[in-house]
Protein backbone atom coordinates (compact mmCIF):
# COMPACT_ATOMS: atom_id res chain seq x y z
CA UNK A 1 0.00 0.00 0.00
CA UNK A 2 2.87 2.36 0.78
CA UNK A 3 4.30 1.98 -2.74
CA UNK A 4 0.89 2.76 -4.29
CA UNK A 5 0.59 5.80 -2.04
CA UNK A 6 4.07 6.94 -3.10
CA UNK A 7 3.02 6.60 -6.76
CA UNK A 8 -0.15 8.61 -6.13
CA UNK A 9 1.91 11.22 -4.26
CA UNK A 10 4.30 11.47 -7.19
CA UNK A 11 1.46 12.09 -9.61
CA UNK A 12 0.33 14.93 -7.38
CA UNK A 13 3.86 16.35 -7.10
CA UNK A 14 4.14 17.02 -10.79
CA UNK A 15 3.42 20.68 -11.17
CA UNK A 16 1.81 21.93 -14.32
CA UNK A 17 5.04 23.76 -15.12
CA UNK A 18 7.18 20.61 -14.77
CA UNK A 19 4.79 18.63 -16.95
CA UNK A 20 4.78 21.37 -19.56
CA UNK A 21 8.59 21.58 -19.60
CA UNK A 22 8.88 17.82 -20.09
CA UNK A 23 6.20 17.91 -22.77
CA UNK A 24 7.95 20.77 -24.58
CA UNK A 25 11.26 18.91 -24.45
CA UNK A 26 9.71 15.67 -25.73
CA UNK A 27 7.59 17.44 -28.34
CA UNK A 28 10.55 19.43 -29.65
CA UNK A 29 12.62 16.25 -29.93
CA UNK A 30 9.84 14.42 -31.75
CA UNK A 31 9.30 17.07 -34.38
CA UNK A 32 12.98 17.84 -34.81
CA UNK A 33 14.20 14.27 -35.29
CA UNK A 34 13.94 12.22 -38.44
CA UNK A 35 11.24 9.56 -38.90
CA UNK A 36 13.21 6.58 -37.60
CA UNK A 37 14.28 7.98 -34.23
CA UNK A 38 11.41 10.05 -32.85
CA UNK A 39 11.10 8.01 -29.70
CA UNK A 40 14.81 7.50 -29.02
CA UNK A 41 15.08 10.57 -26.77
CA UNK A 42 12.33 9.28 -24.51
CA UNK A 43 13.85 5.77 -24.41
CA UNK A 44 17.21 7.25 -23.39
CA UNK A 45 15.58 9.35 -20.69
CA UNK A 46 13.56 6.61 -18.99
CA UNK A 47 16.29 3.96 -19.27
CA UNK A 48 19.04 6.22 -17.93
CA UNK A 49 20.56 5.00 -14.68
CA UNK A 50 22.39 8.23 -13.98
CA UNK A 51 19.56 10.73 -14.30
CA UNK A 52 19.83 12.86 -11.19
CA UNK A 53 16.94 14.76 -9.69
CA UNK A 54 14.19 13.12 -11.72
CA UNK A 55 12.90 10.82 -9.03
CA UNK A 56 11.19 11.12 -5.69
CA UNK A 57 11.80 8.24 -3.30
CA UNK A 58 12.93 5.99 -6.13
CA UNK A 59 9.95 6.54 -8.43
CA UNK A 60 10.01 8.51 -11.65
CA UNK A 61 6.89 9.92 -13.25
CA UNK A 62 6.88 11.18 -16.82
CA UNK A 63 3.92 13.02 -18.28
CA UNK A 64 3.31 13.26 -22.00
CA UNK A 65 0.29 15.41 -22.65
CA UNK A 66 -1.19 17.71 -25.21
CA UNK A 67 -4.03 18.14 -27.65
CA UNK A 68 -5.66 15.14 -29.29
CA UNK A 69 -4.09 13.90 -32.50
CA UNK A 70 -0.53 14.96 -31.65
CA UNK A 71 0.75 11.39 -31.49
CA UNK A 72 1.14 10.99 -27.71
CA UNK A 73 -0.16 7.41 -27.64
CA UNK A 74 1.83 6.47 -30.75
CA UNK A 75 5.02 7.85 -29.19
CA UNK A 76 4.31 6.03 -25.94
CA UNK A 77 3.64 2.74 -27.76
CA UNK A 78 6.96 3.03 -29.58
CA UNK A 79 8.76 3.62 -26.29
CA UNK A 80 6.83 0.91 -24.40
CA UNK A 81 7.60 -1.72 -27.06
CA UNK A 82 11.25 -0.72 -27.55
CA UNK A 83 13.67 -3.60 -26.83
CA UNK A 84 15.81 -1.48 -24.52
CA UNK A 85 12.76 -0.52 -22.45
CA UNK A 86 11.61 -4.15 -22.25
CA UNK A 87 15.08 -5.15 -21.02
CA UNK A 88 15.27 -2.25 -18.55
CA UNK A 89 11.96 -2.89 -16.76
CA UNK A 90 11.10 -6.19 -15.09
CA UNK A 91 7.37 -5.47 -15.34
CA UNK A 92 5.32 -3.41 -17.76
CA UNK A 93 1.63 -2.52 -17.69
CA UNK A 94 -0.51 -0.49 -20.07
CA UNK A 95 -3.91 0.66 -18.83
CA UNK A 96 -6.50 2.70 -20.70
CA UNK A 97 -8.05 5.17 -18.23
CA UNK A 98 -10.23 7.63 -20.19
CA UNK A 99 -12.54 10.08 -18.45
CA UNK A 100 -14.42 7.45 -16.41
CA UNK A 101 -11.88 7.27 -13.59
CA UNK A 102 -12.49 4.57 -10.99
CA UNK A 103 -9.60 3.58 -8.75
CA UNK A 104 -10.86 -0.02 -8.43
CA UNK A 105 -11.10 -0.37 -12.21
CA UNK A 106 -7.64 1.20 -12.65
CA UNK A 107 -6.04 -1.08 -10.05
CA UNK A 108 -7.65 -4.17 -11.61
CA UNK A 109 -6.49 -3.00 -15.04
CA UNK A 110 -2.88 -2.69 -13.87
CA UNK A 111 -2.99 -6.16 -12.28
CA UNK A 112 -4.48 -7.70 -15.43
CA UNK A 113 -1.92 -5.97 -17.62
CA UNK A 114 0.92 -7.28 -15.45
CA UNK A 115 -0.46 -10.84 -15.60
CA UNK A 116 -2.23 -11.24 -18.95
CA UNK A 117 -3.09 -14.91 -18.32
CA UNK A 118 -5.08 -14.25 -15.18
CA UNK A 119 -8.20 -12.04 -15.11
CA UNK A 120 -8.80 -10.62 -11.65
CA UNK A 121 -12.17 -11.44 -10.16
CA UNK A 122 -11.29 -9.78 -6.85
CA UNK A 123 -13.59 -6.85 -6.16
CA UNK A 124 -12.16 -5.39 -2.94
CA UNK A 125 -9.82 -2.47 -3.62
CA UNK A 126 -7.68 -3.03 -0.54
CA UNK A 127 -7.04 -6.67 -1.50
CA UNK A 128 -6.07 -5.65 -5.05
CA UNK A 129 -3.75 -2.91 -3.74
CA UNK A 130 -1.96 -5.40 -1.50
CA UNK A 131 -1.59 -7.78 -4.48
CA UNK A 132 -0.29 -4.93 -6.65
CA UNK A 133 2.22 -3.93 -4.00
CA UNK A 134 3.38 -7.56 -3.73
CA UNK A 135 3.91 -7.77 -7.50
CA UNK A 136 5.78 -4.45 -7.77
CA UNK A 137 7.84 -4.48 -4.59
CA UNK A 138 11.57 -4.50 -5.26
CA UNK A 139 11.11 -4.53 -9.04
CA UNK A 140 11.74 -1.96 -11.73
CA UNK A 141 8.39 -1.34 -13.42
CA UNK A 142 6.80 0.82 -16.10
CA UNK A 143 3.10 1.60 -15.87
CA UNK A 144 1.50 3.59 -18.70
CA UNK A 145 -1.82 5.26 -17.95
CA UNK A 146 -3.22 6.03 -21.39
CA UNK A 147 -5.86 8.62 -22.21
CA UNK A 148 -6.05 10.13 -18.73
CA UNK A 149 -8.49 13.00 -18.43
CA UNK A 150 -8.21 15.02 -15.24
CA UNK A 151 -10.83 17.67 -14.70
CA UNK A 152 -11.02 19.82 -11.58
CA UNK A 153 -13.93 17.76 -10.22
CA UNK A 154 -11.86 14.54 -10.53
CA UNK A 155 -8.68 15.86 -8.88
CA UNK A 156 -9.77 14.62 -5.43
CA UNK A 157 -10.18 11.05 -6.76
CA UNK A 158 -6.60 11.04 -8.06
CA UNK A 159 -5.20 12.36 -4.78
CA UNK A 160 -6.84 9.73 -2.56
Amino acid sequence: MARVSEFQHQLGCLSEEESWLLFKKVAFSIWKQKEGGKHQTVVEKICSEDTIGDDIEGLRVYAIWGMGGMGKTTLTQLVYNHERVKAHFELQAWVYVSNDFQVTKLTRGILESLDKNSPYEIRQLDVMQVELQRKLEGKRFLIVLDDVWIEDKDMKKWKT
